[in-house]
């Protein structure tokens, strides 16, 4: 019965505005740099909608600004360690990536560094791969610099 409940609020427009205000708070926090989600739309279990999106580098310049992306995701597959991506669409976007000479890392380093953990900390028991598929990219109106 609760399961159906979160299905019903998460289609509620204040729910999903509330949940892209804590998705740019928690975003900001953990890659230290400015993060803009116009609007965030999520049609449980497969959709997931930005509009009006902003990512900032750590030189306080654009990475990544646009339109929208939308992703056609099985979310519920997330939970047995397989990330699914059916469709993903990029609408509008400008990506300025770069790096600064030949031995030196991209601009987008730090958000992976973000997200890698700790790498020197043993690990606690054995965890299973994740598994990744992805059927369709659709790519309109995409400038890089």
């Amino acid at each position: 019965m609760l399961f159906i409940l979160v299905l019903i609020a998460i289609q509620i427009p204040a729910v999903q505005d509330f949940a892209r205000g804590k998705t740019v708070t928690y975003l900001e926090k953990k890659i230290q740099t400015r993060v803009e989600i116009g609007k965030l739309s999520i049609d449980f279990p497969k959709r997931i909608v930005l509009e009006n999106i902003y990512f900032e580098d750590q030189a306080k310049d654009t990475l990544l600004a646009g339109k929208k992306i939308r992703v056609d995701i099985a979310l519920l597959k997330l939970l047995n360690h397989t990330v699914e991506l059916n469709y993903l669409e990029l609408d509008g976007i400008r990506a300025n990536i770069y790096r600064k000479g030949k031995d030196t890392v991209f601009n987008y380093q730090y958000i992976a560094d973000a997200f890698a953990g700790d790498q020197k900390a043993k690990p606690t028991k054995a965890s299973t791969p994740m598994t990744f598929h992805l059927d369709k990219i659709v790519l309109n109106q995409i400038t890089t610099t």
